[in-house]
């Protein structure tokens, strides 16, 4: 059996709504006072059949009690970036600190909305939705698709003045 197939089979037999293959790292690092530390990492997958904006999740553990954890996401790349590795230290980053490390890069972004994007338009082929919910999603997608778009366009304008996009 391959890790699909042991989670579906999993979901089954518990009766459980919601399994994850996690695949386990130990990593040592010089924390923020000096000390050292020893952390295992999580990387957990929901597997194929899961939402795949929600796949992947990462836990850090150190051995000193500290913890650190982000959001869900599409890619292993994704949520290593979401994680909250100051938390680690013991402490919140001040407001310059690490600018962009933790943030999704353009790439990222354009990916997360081309899912939002496609998964909305999966919900639209069906035809018991309300007229209301239909509308909400066809939004959804604009959206998704506008700032797909934009990133697109942005990275092949890097060095050429931009304008401003007024505010609707």
């Amino acid at each position: 059996m391959n890790n699909h197939e042991i989670i579906s089979q999993l979901q089954k037999v518990t009766d459980s709504y919601e399994v994850h293959h996690k695949t386990s790292f130990q990593c040592f690092r010089r924390a923020k006072d000096g000390s050292n530390q020893d952390v295992t990492i999580e990387i957990r997958d929901a597997g194929p059949d899961a939402n795949p904006n929600l796949r992947y999740s990462c836990v850090a553990r150190a051995t000193d009690g500290r913890s650190a954890t982000g959001n869900p996401g599409f890619s292993i790349d994704a949520v290593l970036t979401y994680v909250h590795w100051w938390d680690l230290d013991g402490e919140m980053p001040d407001e310059n600190q690490g600018k962009g490390q933790h943030l999704m890069s353009e790439d990222a972004k354009s990916e997360a909305f081309s899912a939002i994007h496609d998964e909305a338009e999966k919900l639209l082929i069906r035809d018991d939705l309300p007229e209301e919910v239909e509308e909400g999603l066809e939004r959804i997608m604009a959206i998704a698709r506008y700032e797909g778009d934009v990133r697109t366009d942005a990275e092949s304008l890097v060095g050429e003045d931009i304008e401003e996009i007024p505010e609707q």
